[in-house]
């Protein structure tokens, strides 16, 4: 997050990142999907909530015209792919889960700009080009078609003379058989993405994983033979020979699983109250769901640590997502305040998400109390019948609105808003009291009333 002297120099007049003056990049890592090293890069303006192929292609024509607003560009990119949704804000594969039909037609140009981007990246790699980055030929590819998209609103991946000359520009060093030659491969396995798409009928999620099957295919039979050194490897003129569609669409039929969706779960909010402030209690029950049916594996990744070094964590967390307070006394210092919990959830193939909790933590002084049954809030103890809002402020039926701090030598200090005073208790002297900077005093009550003896003064007052 920038300070507000950063945003003074990059955010402009307004002191906010406009699309125009900051990207999100991406690169490098490993897709768990299709079981490969990434090797590309992918670039969104700062307000995008999605990176992806497309969004870098928004991106291009932005930084192509620096005229042309975030919206223009978004609406040239669906115009030549035939979107209706916003690929800057569209999470195609979360949508995909929830059916949304819109997501068909952005995961088919996701999978089609991806393909492009990997065939041209693993070309440089097999031509020795000589790149200074993995995903330079690729970035470059996506620049090229953007100039096209700046004069034309065709889809440049149907014009086989767009792809040659962009490939050309992005690969320099290659001779026109060799740009020919990878074209034809590109075309091929562009046309078996589409025909998986064509008058499909099935579920938005099924055409996720079929298109994802035909993406791993592409990987096995074009871009890993371009990467791999073997002599025995095929050139590009075998390749072009023996790879068309019908080629890829058949090794795809043969993929029986394929790793799409990553688990999904929700942020939660729990109040830790007096009723579950002991060991074994249910803290929350996280839900969390995979798209491809896997098992799911959980772990607190923070906050949970063991602060008094009895070999137990204050949380755990079941195989089912069921978390569990332990040790309530590595908590304690925590009482009166919001703490956060950050739950990983796997699949144990490469996918993950995390769930983030905020727990809402009540005061040290009402945690030490009984819960009073049907009376969320109120609890008893030493200190008589209170009610706490979930943090540091209680009700007191004599005291009324109090705000509670602990001291390290189980004693409390309270605000007194009546008093506009400090004062100070603990449980084997109360209803004594010390009042700060003052001295000893003494609370009397009746019905609802208070009154206390002042031992400097020597005499009874009304607070």
């Amino acid at each position: 997050r920038l300070t507000s002297s950063e945003l003074e120099v990059f955010g402009g007049d307004n002191n906010i990142l406009d699309p125009n003056e900051a990207k999100l990049i991406v690169s490098g890592g490993y897709d768990p999907t299709i079981e490969s090293n990434f090797t590309g890069q992918y670039e969104a303006d700062i307000n995008s909530s999605i990176i992806s192929p497309l969004t870098t292609l928004v991106t291009s024509l932005m930084s192509l015209d620096n005229n042309l607003s975030k919206e223009d560009a978004n609406s040239k990119v669906k115009l030549a792919f035939g979107l209706s949704a916003d690929p800057t804000n569209f999470d195609p594969l979360a949508e995909a889960l929830d059916g949304n039909e819109s997501a068909k037609e952005v995961l088919l140009a996701t999978a089609r700009l991806a393909n492009l981007m990997k065939q041209a990246d693993a070309l440089a790699i097999n031509l020795s080009a000589g790149t200074s980055n993995s995903w330079d030929a690729g970035s470059t590819l996506i620049n090229e078609l953007a100039k096209t998209m700046s004069v034309s609103n065709t889809n440049p991946l149907d014009d086989r003379n767009v792809l040659i000359n962009s490939l050309t520009t992005s690969l320099p060093s290659a001779s026109t058989s060799q740009i020919s030659n990878a074209v034809t491969l590109l075309e091929v396995s562009d046309d078996a993405l589409e025909s998986e798409s064509l008058n499909f009928n099935g579920t938005p999620a099924l055409l996720a994983k079929n298109l994802a099957k035909n993406q791993q295919a592409i990987e096995e039979s074009i871009i890993e033979k371009y990467t791999n050194p073997d002599p025995s490897t095929p050139s590009l003129e075998e390749l072009v020979l023996t790879v068309d569609s019908n080629h890829i669409s058949t090794l795809s039929s043969l993929i029986s699983y394929i790793n799409v969706f990553p688990p999904m779960a929700n942020d939660f909010n729990v109040s830790i109250r007096a009723d579950k402030w002991s060991s074994g209690s249910l803290a929350s029950n996280i839900s969390a769901t995979d798209g491809d049916g896997d098992n799911l594996i959980y772990s607190i990744t923070s906050s949970n640590f063991d602060m008094d070094a009895d070999g137990k964590l204050p949380f755990s967390i079941s195989s089912d997502g069921t978390v569990t307070i332990e040790d309530p006394d590595d908590l304690i210092n925590q009482a009166g305040q919001t703490m956060k919990l950050s739950i990983l959830i796997s699949d144990g193939k490469g996918m993950s998400t995390t769930s983030l909790g905020v727990l809402r933590i009540d005061n040290k002084l009402s945690l030490s109390g009984t819960s009073l049954d049907g009376k969320q809030g109120w609890t008893e103890s030493w200190f008589g019948t209170i009610f706490s809002n979930g943090e540091s402020w209680i009700y007191h039926p004599d005291h009324k609105w109090l705000t509670v701090t602990p001291d390290n030598n189980d004693g409390y200090w309270f605000w007194d808003s009546t008093m506009n005073i400090w004062w100070w208790t603990k449980a084997n002297i109360y209803p004594y009291f010390y009042r700060e900077n003052y001295g000893w005093n003494y609370w009397k009550f009746n019905q609802g009333s208070r009154i206390y003896y002042d031992y400097q003064s020597k005499s009874w007052k009304t607070p």
